[in-house]
């Protein structure tokens, strides 16, 4: 009885040493950090709006200890916490000349630890928050990347398909991430292949984004006019010339009503059978595509409908972008008769 108590002891003891000695090959988890998940002299660039700020780079040592991560600059020493291949919760407080910015990052460091890439958030003093993007690299300065997309702008027929090119310079990593706004107008692969929907759909704009995979900060926007079909009465460009007067459908809690509008006064310019919009500010150019014009102009894009010479009608729509957060856009239905007044 004894012996075989011993014996199963021994197995036991033999099979947890094993067990010790064979613990340093195992590989670890792949989303497990490295031991140093970030060490050594960084450059990052932070890029807010581009319409508001220009970017402006941070240059600082960073090491870790165990789940904290620390950023030591000329403006002081910040922490943050690891969380898996990445850091959340970085607080930067960061003078840019007469700015203060005081940020929020979170941060992803790249498999070959050669790039980290994330975003960042912060409340002004005065205005709306503003959040941007952050890029860097060991060194001095990070790579400048950009992307560029071909076509920029191009008009599609219903159903019709389209490759679109990206163009990635300033990294050897040329792999962009393509998104459309707005989503289900269409579909689009993972490789930027757009296909245009069956039906005609509203509004009738398809913006294309691609951003590199390395630099998320990096990226460019292609604009898709969809064609809609010409119905029995579409006038073309030469009768719609001429001075508008223009209803934005006011947004009630049940829709859009009709009536509550203000009054504008648009003045429709023929140009070779193209159109200009002259409103108040910049002048939008406009494409004439049977009884549709479309056109864009900084900060609005124009969906214009005529059932004839005298009316614009449903589906309509002017989108207006925000200065501070361009991708928060709001498109408001639109009516409009030719102005008959004094």
């Amino acid at each position: 009885m004894c012996r075989h108590i011993l014996r199963a002891l021994f197995l036991i003891l033999f099979g947890l040493a094993f067990v010790a000695c064979d613990e340093e090959t195992v590989a670890p988890l792949e989303d497990e950090p490295p031991a140093q998940l970030l060490e050594g002299a960084w450059t990052l660039r932070v890029s807010p709006d581009p319409d508001l700020y220009d970017p402006f780079l941070i240059s600082g040592t960073f090491s870790t200890i165990e789940d904290t991560v620390f950023f030591d600059t000329a403006q002081g020493v910040f922490e943050g916490d690891v969380a898996g291949r990445g850091v959340r919760g970085l607080g930067l407080s960061w003078e840019d000349g007469s700015l203060s910015w005081p940020m929020t990052l979170s941060i992803g460091v790249a498999r070959d630890g050669a790039t980290l890439t994330g975003t960042f958030e912060t409340a002004m003093k005065r205005g709306e928050p503003i959040t941007g993007t952050v890029f860097g690299a060991p060194g001095d300065d990070p790579p400048e990347i950009a992307v560029r997309l071909t076509p920029a702008h191009t008009t599609m027929p219903l159903e019709a398909s389209l490759n679109m090119i990206s163009l990635v310079t300033g990294y050897p990593d040329r792999s962009v991430t393509w998104s459309q706004e707005p989503a289900g107008v269409g579909t689009l692969t993972s490789s930027g292949r757009y296909t245009a929907p069956a039906y005609a759909p509203e509004p009738t704009v398809v913006m294309i984004m691609a951003a590199s995979t390395v630099d998320i900060g990096a990226r460019d926007t292609a604009t898709v006019l969809i064609e809609v079909p010409d119905g029995p009465d579409t006038p073309d460009c030469q009768y719609v010339q001429g001075l508008w007067e223009i209803r934005f459908l006011i947004e009630q809690e049940d829709g859009f009503s009709e009536d509550h509008y203000s009054i504008n006064n648009w003045n429709i310019f023929q140009e070779d059978c193209g159109l200009i919009l002259y409103d108040v500010g910049p002048f939008a150019a406009l494409e004439m595509v049977g009884g549709h014009a479309y056109g864009y102009q900084y900060q609005c894009i124009y969906n214009l409908y005529f059932e004839n010479g005298d009316e614009i009608v449903a589906p309509s729509t002017i989108e207006m972008v925000g200065l501070v957060h361009p991708w928060q856009s709001r498109v408001q239905p639109i009516r409009g008769v030719r102005w008959t007044g004094p």
